[in-house]
């Protein structure tokens, strides 16, 4: 279980463009997220632009699939558990993938703060803890997540959740490989 707090990035989707194609173009005079639009029409620019979220996309997966990856916590509640037919009544299941946005894998769950051990994973979604630890307890899972996809309708505002030391090298995977012409 990994007990490192990850520090997320403040940064848009359009600030990764914009230092992309700082990279790509290396331009000399500066340029804002306010210069995306007229960008995406230029000739220069705009095939670039029109490839950045497949390969912004695949840089992300690269990377957090190999160790950095993006791992967050919820507080389970009583409520939040769902009925399945057939199950042990002594057990409460929580369906992960409803309860949560983006959800990947449990790493771990917590009761009070500390490792709690005793629960089931089946089905690679479904969470089964025993009733009893709810008595008085705050029960936590840590579960690890995808991030959000970027498509050609993300907004140049909108926030990447991602870890800051994703987003320190993102702009630099960013960049398409040239358009042969």
């Amino acid at each position: 279980m990994n007990e490192e707090t990850i520090v997320l990035a403040n940064v848009s989707w359009g600030d990764i463009q914009v230092e992309a194609l700082a990279k790509m173009f290396l331009n000399k005079l500066p340029f804002t997220v306010a210069d995306l639009p007229t960008f995406r029409t230029n000739k220069t620019y705009s095939p670039y632009l029109a490839r950045m979220p497949f390969v912004a996309n695949e840089g992300l997966n690269i990377i957090l699939s190999r160790g950095v990856g993006l791992v967050k916590r919820l507080t389970l509640t009583e409520e939040e558990q769902v009925d399945i037919s057939g199950v042990n009544q002594k057990l409460y299941c929580f369906d992960l993938q409803k309860t949560t946005a983006n959800f990947k894998a449990v790493e771990g769950v917590q009761v009070n703060g500390l490792p709690y051990n005793n629960y089931m994973v089946k089905l690679g979604k479904y969470l089964y803890l025993d009733k009893s630890v709810y008595t008085d307890n705050v029960v936590e899972v840590i579960y690890r997540t995808y991030v959000t996809p970027i498509t050609s309708e993300t907004s140049d505002d909108t926030i990447l959740d991602i870890p800051y030391e994703v987003a320190t090298i993102l702009p630099t995977i960013t960049v398409p490989c040239p358009i042969l012409t």
